[in-house]
């Protein structure tokens, strides 16, 4: 059980479970898989390739050879004519994900493929501002100006923890004033955003304490809000997940 982020699974060889078993023996459970489970789960992998002719469909037949149910798909090319493909699909195996990820390697002209952990990112050639204001966008519907964003108010590096691997982040934080509760939007969520956020609420920043919020420092964070002679505060390196940090990362 990890530190308010739901269950996380471990294989008995995996090396951050026996330093979990080591170090909080008392969050750990025994469990086992259904075998006769019928189930399947959604995954989010991204794309590049360098755009050329039948690309999105060499990459669709090779998606329709592994018999995988494509929920949604969303494509773009730049100005450098790489192109970008996401798609989220069902799967009935997980451990059928790395072979699919290996065979859209090679298509021809794709040079890299990988899964989309949940969350959110700067897109390439994003700024950290304009990432800002479209995962606001895109996650509540709220849309703001340049000038409505103000910030950083600070900046962390924060490590998580996902299966075999622990991931660095790095963090700023920006600042939007609401003058009134709005209706939150979410028709910019994905399938599996939708599947997975349970709701959402406004609540005062006292609340905080009986309800988990991520991030842990947002008390902090508000209060800084009236003192921009600050920004942009630097909270450190901190930890989201029980995996050690002594394990290193990547």
């Amino acid at each position: 059980m990890t530190r308010g982020r739901g269950v996380s699974i471990h294989r008995t060889d995996c090396e951050i479970g026996a330093s979990l078993a080591r170090g909080h023996g008392e969050r750990l459970i025994d469990v086992t898989w259904d075998d006769h489970s019928t189930g399947t789960f959604s995954v989010v992998v991204e794309l590049k390739a360098l755009d050329r002719s039948r690309l999105l469909q060499d990459v669709t037949h090779m998606l329709s050879d592994q018999q995988v149910n494509i929920v949604s798909c969303l494509t773009s090319t730049g100005p450098d004519r790489v192109s970008k493909m996401r798609f989220e699909f069902e799967l009935g195996d997980p451990s059928h994900l790395e072979a699919i990820l290996s065979g859209l390697r090679r298509i021809d002209s794709v040079y890299d493929a990988y899964r989309v952990l949940p969350g959110g990112g700067i897109d390439e050639g994003e700024s950290p501002r304009e990432a800002a204001r479209r995962e606001l966008a895109e996650e509540s519907g709220y849309v703001v100006d340049d000038a409505d964003l103000h910030g950083p108010l600070a900046t962390r590096v924060v490590l998580h923890g996902y299966s075999d691997q622990v991931t660095e982040q790095a963090e700023e934080f920006f600042l939007v004033r609401v003058e009134d509760p709005y209706d939150v939007d979410v028709s910019g969520h994905t399938a599996f955003e939708r599947e997975s956020v349970q709701g959402h609420a406004w609540r005062a920043v006292g609340e905080t304490a009986a309800h988990p919020v991520w991030p842990l420092e947002l008390a902090t964070l508000v209060a800084l809000a009236g003192q921009p002679e600050l920004w942009p505060v630097d909270l450190g390196q901190v930890e989201e997940s029980p995996v050690p940090i002594s394990l290193g990362h990547r």
